[in-house]
C-alpha cells in the first residue's frame, strides 16, 4: 500500500472519531501479552485524535496518552492495570444539521484507571488465548464556548469482559479480540438541569436520566507488536459499538500506537507451551 493511501486511511479514521461523540469516547484496550510465570509488560502508547479548528478556548491536542502494566502470577493467571487520558479532545460546535445533532462539540478532557484479572492458556506452539475480566473508575468532563449550556462533569464506573487471540512469533505478535462493557455514570454535575436527560438521545429530547442505568458498549480490537528481545513498537485499531443507547454513533474507531517493554519471557518457537502443563 502506497504511503499516501496509509495516510488518507488514518486520516479518515481520525475523522470518524470526532463524529457522535458525546460522553462515551473509544480508548486502547489492555492486551497483557503474558505466556509463563513471572512474565512482565510495560506499555506506554499514544491515541492519535482529530481536532477541528473552532471557538475553543483550549487548543486541542492532537494525543492522549495510556500506559499499561501486567505480571503473570502463574503459568495462567495474571494481573493488569491500566490508564487512559482523555487530553483536549476538540470537538466543533455546530448545531446546523442532521449528523451533527448527535454531538454537542466542545472540548473534552477525564481519565480513567483500570484493573483485571487475566487468563491465559496456549493451543498450540505459537498460538494463545488471553481472557480478562475487571472493573474501571473515571470521570471526564465538558466545555465549550457556542454552547455552554452543554457543560458538565460526572464520574463513572465500568465492568469489562474480554477476549483476545494471540498468535507470537519471535519478532512479531498478532492480537485480535472483543471487549464487552457495562458503564455507569454517577454524580453528573451540570448548570443546565435538563441536560443529564437530553445527552441520553441524539435528538436531544427529554429522556432517561443518564445515572439511572447501565449502558452496554462491544468493542473490537486488533493490535500487532514487531521489535526485538524485550523492546516492540506497538499499533492498535479498535472500534466500539453502543449496543443499548444513543451515548455515542455507532462503529466509532480509535487508532494507537506505543512502544511495550517484556522481560523474563521465552522466544517463540523455541519454547514448548507443553512445559507448562
Amino acid at each position: 500500500m502506497k504511503p499516501i493511501h496509509v495516510c488518507s486511511y488514518i486520516l479518515c479514521i481520525l475523522f470518524l472519531t470526532s463524529c457522535g461523540q458525546r460522553i462515551y469516547f473509544p480508548e486502547k484496550v489492555t492486551i497483557a501479552g503474558l505466556q509463563h510465570k513471572g512474565d512482565a509488560m510495560l506499555n506506554g502508547s499514544l491515541k492519535m485524535q482529530s481536532n477541528p479548528s473552532d471557538s475553543s478556548y483550549t487548543k486541542g491536542s492532537g494525543i492522549s496518552a495510556s500506559c499499561d502494566a501486567a505480571f503473570a502470577i502463574t503459568n495462567h493467571w495474571g494481573i493488569s492495570a491500566g490508564y487512559r487520558a482523555l487530553k483536549n479532545k476538540s470537538i466543533v460546535e455546530k448545531d446546523t444539521n442532521n449528523l451533527l445533532r448527535a454531538q454537542y462539540g466542545g472540548v473534552f478532557n477525564g481519565n480513567k484507571y483500570e484493573f483485571s484479572l487475566v487468563y491465559f492458556t496456549p493451543i498450540n506452539t505459537h498460538a494463545i488465548i488471553e481472557g480478562q475480566a475487571g472493573f474501571a473508575l473515571g470521570a471526564i468532563n465538558r466545555n465549550g464556548i457556542r454552547y455552554p449550556l452543554y457543560n458538565y462533569n460526572t464520574r463513572y464506573n465500568n465492568l469489562f469482559l474480554q477476549a483476545a487471540f494471540g498468535y507470537y512469533r519471535k519478532y512479531f505478535r498478532l492480537n485480535v479480540g472483543l471487549k464487552y462493557i457495562n458503564q455507569k455514570y454517577y454524580s453528573f454535575e451540570s448548570d443546565n438541569p435538563d441536560l443529564k436527560y437530553r445527552i441520553t438521545n441524539f435528538a436531544r429530547e427529554i429522556g432517561t436520566d443518564i445515572t439511572s442505568k447501565r449502558y452496554s458498549f462491544i468493542s473490537t480490537f486488533s493490535e500487532c507488536e514487531a521489535g526485538y528481545k524485550f523492546i516492540f513498537f506497538n499499533l492498535q485499531y479498535g472500534m466500539y459499538i453502543p449496543i443499548d443507547n444513543q451515548l455515542s454513533y455507532p462503529f466509532q474507531p480509535y487508532i494507537s500506537m506505543g512502544l511495550t517493554y517484556r522481560f523474563n519471557t521465552k522466544s517463540f518457537p523455541q519454547n514448548n507451551f507443553d512445559q507448562q502443563q
